[in-house]
């Protein structure tokens, strides 16, 4: 008596069910959506007629929409867990509300380039997380310093490695590191000067990854700073915080070279 088909079948009245489960002879379940319409013969009730709508395929994109919403929300909470922690560090050296506007707004712009490589799609698979690589990753960022893919550029920008396939949380990390070192070559490095260039190189052995920033004609660099900037201290924590590794900086003469490492688990994370 609990069963819709048969309070139709014996009330007459119409019906509409959704959010059941019909069985097949193996025993197997599908979920269904079905309409319940009265059956008359001579003006008599005999029965009702069932139409139902196998919605396997709408249930597995309501299941994903919802992976999708919790994806989306917990991307959402370390974007903004990440830009109060840029604004706030931002403010502590810069010199004037211009200046700390001017590098706030950099770093956000190499978040939000990162965001839209690592951001989650709706497909046909169980997972709707997106995955970018490091190189597509580089590139996006550098590519307002020097593009490697526009005519002239290329040798602005040499970017080698393997195919290494990159998370949203070591996406973010590596983004601000990325960020730091291009925004510092622009202003002080090789990137400063129309003859000046930098390589990005890495490997991967042993569960590590290992990348060379390397840069080249720019200004000589006559010694070591006597104090670490903001940007040097936020590109340490990111590399030892989600990136799991360490970043060291070795100030030659010829150009600014960088040895960045960063557990290759902590990449897909």
């Amino acid at each position: 008596d609990e069963s819709a088909i048969i309070r139709a079948a014996k009330s007459g009245e119409p019906a509409h069910v959704e959010g059941e489960v019909f069985c097949r002879r193996d025993g197997t379940g599908f979920p269904v959506e079905y309409w319940l319409r009265p059956m008359l013969r001579d003006g008599k009730l005999q029965g009702a007629v069932c139409t139902f709508v196998d919605v396997t395929e709408r249930r597995h994109a309501e299941e994903q929409q919802a992976l999708l919403l919790r994806e989306l929300d917990h991307r959402m909470k370390n974007l903004f867990a990440v830009t109060a922690g840029v604004v706030a560090l931002s403010a502590r050296s810069a010199l004037t509300p211009q200046d700390m506007a001017k590098t706030i707004r950099g770093r956000l712009d190499a978040l939000a380039r990162a965001h839209l490589l690592i951001r989650p799609v709706l497909t046909g698979a169980s997972s709707v997380a997106q995955a970018t690589s490091l190189a597509e990753l580089v590139r996006a960022i550098i590519a307002p310093y020097a593009n490697p893919d526009r005519a002239g550029d290329g040798r602005r920008a040499v970017i080698e490695g393997p195919d290494v396939p990159i998370g949203g949380d070591a996406a973010t990390s590596f983004a601000l590191v990325l960020h730091e070192l291009a925004t510092n070559a622009a202003k002080y490095g090789a990137l400063s000067t129309d003859e000046g260039h930098v390589r990005i190189s890495w490997t991967v052995s042993k569960g590590q990854l290992a990348l060379v920033w390397e840069e080249q004609g720019g200004p000589p660099i006559e010694s070591t700073p006597e104090r670490e900037g903001f940007g040097t201290q936020l590109a340490r924590r990111s590399a030892g915080g989600n990136l799991g590794g360490t970043i060291a900086f070795d100030w030659k003469r010829e150009g600014l070279v960088v040895h960045l490492s960063a557990s290759q688990a902590r990449l897909t994370a």
